[in-house]
């Protein structure tokens, strides 16, 4: 079912969320223009497991914007004290918002969770994405491939390390 409920009693729509296997310590930038609506900065408790009964009770650290079309996103599993933004705040298209980290269900691989979603009646629904810059698959066995991500980070990232952490 494509419906899956945790803590929050409200049923969420996962279909289309997207999990970018990513080291430690990556930025995080905003994909689109928008108002932070909610941040979390404060966990630093994860799972590495594969039970979902407890990967879904386990919560992380993550930024959400709403954006002018009524659509939303959310930025999930990032690193405690690497936050760059607040609610309230207008953010621009590629601002940087936080750090990947180890925070909420990380299960075997690190990762960025990401969704596109509305809240609707009945929960929360889930939209597909298409990224201007990044042409690959979304499915989930091809974003965790291994030398995709390793051809990526070479050619993307300069420094993975989460030291010298600038919000600039």
């Amino acid at each position: 079912a494509a419906f899956v409920k945790g803590d929050n009693r409200m049923p969420y729509d996962y279909r289309f969320c997207v999990d970018f296997a990513l080291p430690y310590g990556i930025e995080v930038i905003a994909s689109k223009a928008g108002r932070i609506s909610g941040t979390l900065d404060e966990l630093t408790t994860s799972y590495k497991g594969m039970d979902y009964r407890i990967g879904l009770n386990t919560h992380g650290n993550f930024v959400t914007i709403n954006h002018e079309d009524g659509l939303s996103t959310v930025y999930y599993h990032l690193l405690k004290g690497s936050f760059c933004v607040q609610s309230g705040e207008l953010v621009k298209e590629g601002q940087i918002l936080a750090r990947t980290g180890k925070s909420g269900w990380i299960g075997l691989v690190p990762h960025l969770h990401f969704s596109v979603y509305r809240f609707e009646e009945g929960g929360i629904q889930s939209y597909p994405v298409a990224f201007k810059d990044y042409d690959g698959s979304l499915e989930h066995d091809q974003v965790y491939s291994k030398e995709k991500i390793e051809r990526w980070l070479m050619e993307h990232v300069k420094d993975v390390s989460p030291r010298g952490l600038s919000c600039d």
